[in-house]
């Protein structure tokens, strides 16, 4: 058994066998746990059975309130994480025309409701989905945030139905895309091949969500958009959306992993305020 880069929740190891498969994936969590791993084994079983987005196969997940951790045990899939794959410029070219079509034909299954694929529950609108979530990683985070910015994200959370009208479906999304979460078999760094998409949420939302996601730590730029564009419609001032979905993201990570995400915070809300 051997430690992965990547994981930033999860603890995450290469362990080799004696059987087949050689090698596997494990991702392990203390017990009882927050119910992460339960729900990614879910998600990924469920986006294998109702979509072609290529996640790897899980093979178990074992653990209880007996047991001193949970493991969540999975295919291992070839290649190594795009922020590790080594590509030339064309070779990055190639992994995002990739990237746009697995999306396309992700983001083309539509549901009734927002919320997770697997639960069975949900929300009739996009910002009952989501408006409460922003304000929650808001609230664990205002006493980090200067006066400005908390002004600016109270005057957005009251105006959050002007920033993002209800217009797109609910669509399968996979919820956490950047460069850890995305495997690329790289043996040939000029055609490169993306192997699967790990980490993957299954959930129902505005595809903007996503789309928003992609871009925020710099993963895709304007490029990738228009191959995506083949695929699926970009509605006019999803720039401006955008800002809504990265301060949701930063708030988040100040959260999670501290103030060095404080410095992005603040420039994303100061936008907000001056175009609001």
């Amino acid at each position: 058994m051997r430690p992965l880069s990547g994981g930033m929740v999860s603890q995450v190891e290469l362990w080799e066998t004696d059987g087949e498969p050689a090698v596997v994936v494990c991702k392990r969590t203390p017990a009882p746990g927050d119910g992460g791993l339960q729900h990614e084994a879910k998600a990924l079983r469920w986006m294998r059975a109702h979509t072609e987005f290529p996640v790897p196969e899980v093979y178990g997940l074992v653990g209880g309130e007996e047991w001193s951790e949970f493991y969540l045990v999975l295919e291992k899939l070839p290649g190594r994480h795009l922020g590790e794959a080594r590509l030339s410029p064309a070779g990055m070219e190639a992994v995002h025309r990739q990237m746009a079509e697995h999306l396309g034909g992700l983001h083309s299954h539509r549901g009734e409701r927002y919320g997770s694929a697997v639960d069975g529950d949900g929300t009739a609108t996009w910002l009952e989905w989501f408006s409460p979530r922003l304000e929650e990683n808001y609230r664990d985070t205002e006493r980090f945030l200067s006066d400005e910015a908390r002004a600016s994200v109270e005057r957005l959370l009251g105006e959050l139905a002007e920033w993002l009208p209800e217009t797109n479906a609910p669509t399968v999304v996979h919820g956490d895309l950047w460069h850890t979460n995305v495997m690329v078999d790289d043996a040939d760094p000029l055609q490169p091949r993306i192997t699967g998409y790990i980490d993957g949420g299954a959930l129902y939302a505005d595809v903007e969500y996503e789309l928003a996601y992609l871009q925020v730590f710099g993963m895709v730029g304007e490029r990738f958009l228009r191959y995506y564009s083949q695929w699926q419609t970009i509605r006019p001032g999803f720039g401006r959306r955008c800002l809504v979905y990265w301060l949701n993201t930063m708030l988040l990570h100040v959260w999670l992993f501290g103030t060095e995400y404080l410095d992005r915070t603040e420039r994303i809300a100061q936008e907000i305020a001056e175009i609001g």
